[in-house]
């Protein structure tokens, strides 16, 4: 899978991953660890490029959970509950351990806009999810910096 950025933030010890849109081609299509219900709402949206955000959000999120955690991958298993309903498909995503139970160690944001999609994992609460808006603006400029062109 090719990233465009990896973010590393020592101090609080967060992992961030972006990938622009561009690369979403790149994805394979197996899924990190979550609820079937997740798999089978995003599979229902319309359009492909959509779905593909959707897996990549959680892709990157998996890979910034095992990179803190320094476990295997596909010993990260990802669910989202919602507070409102108790849905399974949607809510605020967290990292479970083998019994199902959330780990309160550990917290997982994502976000997928019209030119990247963002994944954070960290030790500490995150009170606000990453902006759409902020991934979009940002994700380009990263790129750019990779690639040499800023």
């Amino acid at each position: 899978m090719s990233v465009s950025h990896v973010i590393r933030l020592p101090r609080s010890g967060a992992r961030a991953l972006v990938m622009a849109d561009e690369e979403l081609d790149d994805l394979d299509d197996t899924w990190p660890d979550v609820a079937a219900e997740v798999v089978s709402r995003v599979e229902r949206l319309l359009h492909p490029t959509d779905r593909l955000r959707h897996r990549a959000a959680r892709q990157l999120a998996a890979l910034c959970v095992a990179d803190l955690l320094r476990c295997p991958l596909d010993a990260v298993a990802l669910r989202q509950i919602c507070p409102t309903c108790a849905g399974t498909d949607h809510g605020r995503p967290g990292v479970v351990d083998d019994s199902g139970i959330y780990r309160n160690d550990v917290h997982v944001s994502w976000s997928h806009g019209q030119f990247a999609v963002a994944a954070v994992a960290v030790r500490a609460r995150i009170h606000r999810g990453a902006s759409p808006t902020r991934v979009t603006d940002a994700a380009p400029m990263a790129i750019a910096r990779k690639r040499g062109t800023a």
